[in-house]
């Protein structure tokens, strides 16, 4: 009797978890429901109490959950391996229904302070910029923006012996200076919450994965792979911020970075952000325009952008392949149709940009 009030406790458990999974992303269909109800309610104040919390760890809490998690999984599997060796058949099945019903948490929980945002409204109109679709004309045009402000950045940053940017601040430091950059933004698009950027003590395992940064909904830190080049850093930590402050979509939280590091009063920001957008609209141009905006470029700008392939090229293998291939079927089961390419989406909104900056 007591087997079947464990069986018929734990089905009913799982039958209210995936009811209400199937039910959320329902109610997430609505994009009045999806803005207002959760993205600017519910999501946004439990990441904002989560966000309190993890502010008070001065390290990576999501980086202790991840292991915790792996960890406790690795001893739930040879746990039931075990039992299915000393044929408690039914106390395997019963720890192997207890896992899924955890799991099933863990999604419900996610779904609520992740997957919701994806059915968000698009963030660009709440930059206050006039959208326009690229062009060849446009593309030379803006190349040719993003070009002087790097020559002209060039020549006001400092650098180390390898020619890269040298880092001026710290990871904590810089994430303090980039929530001031984010406290600019006037629209109640974005959560007002401060978010601490952490960095992951085993980095080195991110790079081999192929990932600068990760934001983790259960404890709304914005946390970064310290192996990141000196460039990117500052787009880095203001993408993964974006995540926090409700932008989930990649090309968006892409461009929020470069607008607020291209708009940005701060050299190093600035040149972030330059570095950014002259390569992604670099990409839009053909070879002889490429060959032609080239001549603008430092050589010590073109010798960094190598010393950024290098350094990441070491890292490159079948687990970085593995992870993008994850990453690639996450971020489409989540509605992204271009997955992972969905990054590089953003010379529409750097032309954009360019057209207000070039202005102002």
């Amino acid at each position: 009797m007591k087997k079947v009030t464990t069986f018929i406790r734990n089905t009913t458990i799982s039958a209210i978890l995936i009811g209400s999974l199937y039910g959320l992303n329902i109610l997430y269909n609505d994009p009045y429901i999806a803005e207002n109800v959760f993205a600017k309610g519910i999501t946004r104040f439990l990441s904002g109490f989560f966000s309190l919390i993890s502010n008070l760890i001065p390290i990576s809490l999501a980086e202790i959950l991840i292991y915790s998690f792996i960890l406790v999984m690795t001893i739930l599997v040879i746990r039931f391996i075990v039992l299915l060796f000393k044929r408690k058949i039914f106390n395997a099945f019963t720890l192997a229904h207890n896992t899924v019903n955890f799991i099933f948490v863990i999604l419900l929980i996610s779904s609520i302070t992740l997957t919701v945002m994806y059915n968000r409204e698009e963030s660009f109109k709440h930059f206050n910029l006039e959208y326009v679709v690229i062009d060849d004309e446009l593309a030379v045009e803006a190349a040719n923006y993003y070009a002087d402000l790097l020559v002209e950045l060039n020549n006001e940053i400092d650098r180390d012996e390898n020619g890269n940017v040298k880092y001026p601040y710290t990871i904590q430091e810089l994430g303090e200076i980039i929530n001031k950059e984010y406290d600019k933004l006037t629209s109640d698009y974005f959560a007002k919450y401060n978010v601490k950027v952490k960095s992951f003590f085993t980095s080195e395992v991110l790079s081999y994965l192929g990932i600068l940064g990760i934001y983790f909904p259960f404890t709304s830190e914005a946390n970064v792979n310290f192996n990141t080049f000196p460039y990117e850093l500052p787009t880095t930590i203001a993408h993964e911020m974006a995540h926090a402050k409700g932008v989930l979509r990649e090309n968006e939280a892409n461009f929020t970075a470069y607008y607020l590091c291209l708009t940005s009063d701060n050299e190093y920001l600035k040149y972030s952000g330059a570095m950014e957008a002259f390569m992604v609209i670099y990409r839009q141009l053909n070879k002889e325009e490429r060959e032609e905006i080239s001549k603008k470029i430092p050589d010590v700008v073109k010798q960094e952008y190598n010393n950024a392939n290098e350094h990441y090229q070491k890292y490159r293998g079948i687990i970085n392949e593995i992870s993008s291939k994850v990453n690639d079927a996450y971020l489409k089961s989540s509605g992204v149709s271009d997955g992972i390419k969905s990054y590089s989406r953003t010379a529409n909104e750097l032309a954009s940009l360019y057209l207000h900056l070039k202005d102002n």
